[in-house]
């Protein structure tokens, strides 16, 4: 009898027996069970280039239920090498084989050891990456519109947020490369991002940063052992971390051995490592490698292992940054998107390229032209002035805020295009202080227009002045007209009094994008005209002058409302852009006649 197997017999029989040997690849491993002391086991790494080196270690033993259910292999990696440098950095993901089986991958050591102790993740908890559901990333850092979308404490928020999503095993040495961050930047960004190398470039100084920016799949195939780059941040700066390769199936692979924040689904570019250099240390020894090309990114961040995929590469997050200082200069990066990471690696694109063009406190202002773009042509524009021994902290914390009230609030989740700064630095404090204002006339009718002089002292600097000028509302004769003149932190302490608990987040995809639109800024002198009456503050709005029929209407929803009743209402809320970071804060009242 003859048997007939068409085409598609035979695409559905390669399939069949492609799954199945990918299959087996994944069940071929040494379970931990049958890991006894004394074992010599095999394992591979990158010293030098492209080149794979062996490695042996003897197993000291298993520390069992370490974490919830799971074991590690604790072993010592033999030979004079490994006598001069311990366990590398770098080596997080090196296989480790029992009779050409794969056991693990080594994952951590421990600090200031004799010994070239290590800890290796079993291969069996690192398949897992295959079966847990993507945990909910979502930060609800509670930034609020009262406090102008500003808060000093975002990046400690974010820190202890991160940290709160890694096990106890962690304060381990994990084996990925040591951070290089300014130590002002790493204390700030937390010690979750200790693992990663940060490397500034002059922009656009090589074909290979050029390469980075356009970042194209290779083709090219990965080793078990093979070194590797995952990066947070591609172009002129590079953010990223070496490890290696634990084991590849196919399309697929497992590395590290450990997590990098345990984020579940993720998407970071990865590319081949060229190692350059082992560097010797009595902490801990680390690689130095270089990026060769990049093949594909990493998908699942779990807590015992990285997976990727290979010639698929993500979606990233482009950032401009143009400095006028001795002479115009363009920084091109790109960040990986993530809701919990993009901010924190705004304020380390933001900081890094200014303390690099400029530097990182001391006497120095910036003055920033900045927009978001994000998706459906919707931009948020950003421009200020800040000034003082903290500037470059605070425009990126700034700008940090902004793009966390973007990717992650109750309203829309935005989706970010690209974000763009023009900032000049000056070594000097550009700020100014208000002396005081003088109104031409103190009483006044609805409908005409007052002149105001403003004077005021920028520091180091003759006085100046302003003049502005405002319409009286229509007021009826004997009412009081008040002008409130201040900097941005006054005109926020204000609404802040008035409005209370009634002043709450945008509740519509307008609103939102009208609030970021019109943060108050540090370079500008804000005039609020107000009157004493009662008014209605109502879901984000100030509902002034309502007829007394509507005010009581109003009254008992109060509770379905987010809602406030200040004893005084605005008319109209007026700026004057200066050069300066201005400060000061006085009050003018004015008669209706």
């Amino acid at each position: 009898m003859k048997v007939k197997v068409g085409l598609l017999g035979t695409i559905v029989l390669a399939f069949f027996f492609c799954g199945t040997l990918l299959q087996a690849q994944e069940q071929s491993f040494v379970p931990v069970k049958d890991i006894k002391e004394g074992m010599i086991l095999k394992g591979q790494t990158v010293l030098k280039g492209q080149t794979l080196s062996d490695f042996e270690v003897r197993v000291s033993g298993v520390l069992r239920n370490n974490y919830p259910g799971e074991n590690f292999i604790i072993g010592e990696i033999l030979g004079d090498y490994y006598k001069e440098t311990g366990v590398i950095a770098g080596m997080s993901g090196s296989p480790v084989y029992l009779d050409g089986k794969i056991v693990g991958a080594v994952a951590f050591s421990f600090p200031f050891t004799k010994k070239a102790v290590a800890g290796i993740t079993p291969f069996e908890a690192m398949l897992k990456t295959e079966k847990k559901a993507a945990p909910e990333v979502s930060m609800d850092l509670n930034i609020e519109m009262k406090s102008g979308f500003r808060d000093p404490d975002l990046l400690e928020k974010i820190s202890k947020r991160l940290q709160s999503r890694l096990p106890s095993f962690m304060n381990w040495n994990l084996l990925s490369h040591p951070g290089g961050l300014s130590p002002r930047l790493s204390e700030s960004m937390g010690s979750q991002l200790a693992q990663f190398r940060t490397a500034l470039r002059s922009p656009g100084s090589s074909p290979q940063q050029k390469m980075n920016l356009d970042m194209k799949p290779s083709g090219e195939k990965l080793r078990d052992g093979d070194a590797i780059n995952v990066h947070y941040t591609i172009g002129d700066l590079d953010i990223s971390a070496v490890g290696t390769v634990t084991k590849v199936i196919g399309d697929r692979f497992y590395a590290f051995g450990h997590p990098f924040m345990n984020l579940g689904k993720v998407e970071y570019p990865v590319s081949k490592a060229k190692i350059i250099d082992v560097v010797p240390s009595f902490e801990s020894s680390f690689k130095l490698a270089e990026t060769d090309t990049y093949i594909g990114k990493i998908t699942e961040d779990r807590l015992f292992a990285v997976r990727g995929q290979l010639g698929s590469l993500p979606d990233l997050i482009p950032i401009k940054v143009k400095v006028n200082w001795d002479k115009p200069r363009e920084y091109q990066i790109k960040m990986v998107r993530d809701k919990l990471l993009s901010p924190l690696l705004l304020y380390n694109v933001i900081s890094n390229v200014l303390i690099a063009e400029a530097k990182e406190s001391g006497e120095l202002s910036v003055k920033v032209n900045g927009s978001f773009f994000t998706e459906g042509g919707n931009t948020v524009v950003y421009d200020d002035t800040f000034a003082g021994s903290s500037s470059v902290s605070d425009l990126s914390m700034m700008f940090a805020s902004l793009a966390y009230v973007l990717m992650d609030n109750p309203v829309k989740e935005f989706k970010i295009q690209e974000v763009a700064l023009e900032v000049t630095p000056w070594e000097k404090r550009k700020v100014a202080t208000l002396n005081r204002v003088v109104a031409e006339k103190y009483r006044v009718k609805p409908g005409e227009k007052v002149n105001f002089t403003l004077y005021y002292k920028p520091l180091n600097e003759p006085a100046k002045s302003e003049s502005v000028s405002i319409t009286v509302p229509p007021l009826a004769s004997g009412e009081k007209l008040s002008i409130l003149i201040g900097d941005a932190q006054s005109m926020e302490k204000f609404d802040t009094e008035q409005y209370k608990d009634g002043f709450k987040f945008p509740e519509s995809e307008t609103t939102l994008l009208r609030a970021l639109n019109n943060i108050r800024k540090n370079n500008c002198i804000y005039f609020k005209v107000l009157r004493s009456n009662q008014t209605v503050f109502l879901n984000g709005y100030d509902y002034s002058n309502l007829p007394a029929s509507v005010f009581h209407f109003l009254l008992p929803s109060q509770r379905d409302f987010n809602y406030a009743y200040p004893p005084i209402s605005t008319f109209r809320e007026y700026a004057l852009p200066i050069e300066y970071s201005f400060e000061g804060r006085a009050m003018i009242t004015l008669e209706i006649q």
